[in-house]
């Protein structure tokens, strides 16, 4: 285990030298464009992240900081890191589960309908303690539980397909073909310790990537199995997750893609992502990817990112 260090917010403006590079930053430029012009890529841009930082209250700087640095004992023996939530989830009554479901009736059909089948396929992957859970996640918010139980179910269906979507979450249910696999090629890892903060970690390797062999449904599937070994764990849950990228091969379209939507899974689960910290960054992903990336995830997510550049020991000491 080691602690983290904080540094600036990375505005672009370092960008790596060498051919490759230049390369890379003078395509960007080419294809980015505004990122309000139709036909082009959205990105964030080194002038949104100064008006981002720009608008922070200390709040948003102690909270980001915290999740970044894994922080888990502040002044007078606070605990920065832990769940600031009211409420828990074993304490969920049955009136606001109630309400929860009044909530999902309020959402348009299209948006609940992978919820509906399930409660009609799966009735034991839709009971009152997974209810429960996103609930804990909203803080007792009924409305903002129910849009995001709803977007796990799409995001479940999405990845899984109608075949599998409805089978328990298990190596024996919707990943009975994707076990073996999974443990074969290891680009999407649950590591076996939590860092010191009691936060699980995720790590993402690319270098193993061969999509001859192994597609990116396959690595999606993966990573959103992890995320449900994860949420099932009261602990893990209630304390986030960190993820780290090593960035420095084979990204490409697919790669993007495959960032593009595990990042909606951000927002699918109720677990808190507390850093996402990507790894000698390629000059593709660095300069063409990175910003499509930083504009998908949001500002939560946003704060929570950092790029670590420079050699091995460097790295380690960040």
């Amino acid at each position: 285990r080691h602690q983290t260090i904080m540094f600036s917010a990375h505005s672009g403006t370092d960008a790596g030298t060498g051919p490759s590079s230049s390369a890379a930053a003078a395509h960007a430029r080419e294809t980015s464009g505004d990122v309000n012009g139709k036909g082009r890529q959205q990105i964030f841009t080194p002038l949104d992240e100064r008006r981002e930082l720009e608008s922070l209250t200390i709040q948003d700087m102690l909270e980001s900081n915290a999740d970044l640095m894994g922080i888990s004992a502040g002044m007078g023996g606070l605990d920065i890191n832990a769940s600031k939530k009211t409420v828990n989830a074993s304490s969920i009554s049955a009136a606001q589960l109630s309400l929860l479901e009044s909530e999902i009736n309020k959402l348009p059909a299209a948006r609940t309908s992978a919820y509906r089948r399930a409660l009609l396929e799966c009735q034991s992957e839709v009971t009152d303690a997974r209810k429960a859970a996103f609930l804990e996640f909203e803080d007792g918010k009924e409305a903002l539980a129910a849009r995001r139980l709803a977007k796990y179910w799409e995001c479940r269906l999405d990845t899984f397909g109608p075949e599998l979507c409805f089978l328990p979450m298990t190596l024996l249910g919707a990943m009975k073909d994707e076990a073996i696999p999974m443990a074969l090629y290891r680009i999407c890892q649950l590591m076996p310790f939590t860092d010191a903060a009691g936060r699980a970690i995720i790590y993402q390797c690319s270098r193993r990537r061969n999509l001859a062999e192994y597609t990116v449904q396959q690595e999606l599937r993966a990573m959103f199995y992890l995320l449900e070994v994860i949420t099932q764990d009261k602990n893990l849950r209630q304390r986030g997750l960190v993820i780290i990228v090593d960035g420095r091969y084979h990204w490409n379209q697919h790669s993007s893609e495959a960032q593009k939507r595990v990042t909606t899974y951000m927002y699918a689960f109720p677990l808190k992502v507390r850093g996402v910290h990507l790894l000698h960054p390629s000059p593709v992903l660095y300069h063409i990817l990175w910003p499509v990336i930083r504009y998908v995830v949001g500002r939560e997510v946003r704060l929570r990112q950092r790029l670590h550049r420079g050699s091995e020991e460097e790295i380690l000491q960040e």
